[in-house]
């Protein structure tokens, strides 16, 4: 039996209950490490080299970018569709090769049956909607289609910059909505069912998904501007309340500097689980216990492009040796998350909803 005895009874600790959870972490970029090392001729790379550090965190359910609008997320190429489709079919081949420890999954009862199997569920998702654009000045749906039969689940819309769906964080001042393609780009996702991802989006855009979507909406790694306003990608309570609203949530970056806490880093004070945890502690107070999880935005070698400290060309946060909460660098620290929230007070079915009950119940309802 798992655990000390006390007085005839179970001593909960927040080691037993991470142990006992399904941990999800929506939003995470392993594969701009896995696919290179596929690229020179390794194989069973997930397992090898990933599988490890993720079980030793506990996460069971992983979101793994396999594109973007920024060519460090697409095998390094200025072609982003190319590039996206090779970093996906490294996944799917991933999911052969490695099937001892992981699988791609397609819908929630795939993720439920490779969790209860004791291996690493991965949904594929994207961070902005470039490779979906096609041919130029023509707006189709195909490749969109395309993406979701070779097994895509979520898109995040935009990154930083614009593209054909809409505007992200660093073009704000044209606030400019959705597109005419956008708005169908959204519908479609309902449609098929597909997670639909406001980060890294702005206002104008945000608000046009709202009045759009009829479906549970996310973003999957920010954090408030209550608590760090010195970045634009927090989003603010009104936006907050919207997400909650469709059925939706807020992930919870680890991010030092751009979501947890700017003003520490400026003083040279290493943000912790505890600055994690008053965002989530925020949005539960806002929303409810629902509408809050985790996304990591873990980076390996962090992927900057064209050049060190710049994203996607647009926004630069600097060249740092760390660039997360102290101690939450890396999947394998989630347990710290689950012990800072049990020593907030948080009871089991809290920690069981804050650490992935939130996410799966979004997978449940849209990925059928």
């Amino acid at each position: 039996m798992k655990g000390r005895i006390l007085e005839g009874k179970m001593m909960r600790t927040a080691k037993i209950i991470h142990d006992e959870i399904v941990v999800c972490d929506g939003h995470n970029h392993f594969m701009i490490g896995l696919d290179p090392l596929r690229t020179i001729g390794n194989h069973r790379v997930f397992s090898e080299k990933y599988a490890k550090e993720f079980k030793k965190g506990g996460v069971n359910v992983i979101t793994a970018i396999v594109g973007a609008d920024t060519p460090s997320c697409c095998a390094n190429s200025d072609n982003l569709q190319w590039g996206t489709f090779k970093v996906l079919n490294s996944l799917l081949t991933e999911s052969e090769e490695s099937k001892d420890t992981m699988m791609v999954c397609k819908s929630y009862q795939e993720i439920i049956d490779t969790v209860a199997a004791g291996k690493i569920a991965c949904i594929m998702g994207i961070e902005g909607g470039r490779s979906l654009e096609g041919k130029s000045n023509y707006d189709s749906l195909d490749i969109l289609q395309i993406y979701y039969k070779l097994g895509l689940r979520q898109v995040q819309l935009c990154d930083f910059g614009r593209n054909r769906i809409g505007d992200g964080l660093s073009t704000a001042c044209t606030h400019g909505g959705l597109t005419p393609f956008g708005i169908n780009v959204v519908k479609e996702m309902n449609r098929l069912g597909m997670i639909v991802d406001t980060a890294h989006l702005n206002d104008e855009g945000f608000w046009d998904v709202i009045k759009t979507a009829k479906a549970p909406v996310i973003d999957s790694h920010s954090g408030v501007k209550a608590i760090c306003n010195t970045y634009s990608q927090n989003i603010t309570d009104e936006r907050l309340k919207a997400l909650a609203d469709t059925g939706g949530l807020l992930g919870i970056s680890v991010y030092d500097l751009a979501m947890i806490s700017r003003d520490k880093i400026e003083k040279g004070i290493r943000p912790t689980v505890d600055d994690f945890v008053n965002h989530v502690e925020y949005v539960i107070n806002k929303v409810g216990i629902d509408h809050v999880a985790m996304g990591s935005d873990h980076f390996p070698d962090h992927g900057f492009y064209p050049v060190d400290g710049w994203c996607e060309g647009t926004v630069y946060i600097g060249v740092r040796d760390d660039y997360y909460v102290k101690d939450l660098k890396n999947d394998s620290d989630f347990e710290l998350i689950t012990e800072g929230l049990f020593k907030r007070g948080y009871k089991d079915e809290d920690i069981r909803k804050i650490m992935g009950g939130n996410l799966l119940r979004i997978y449940k309802e849209i990925l059928k």
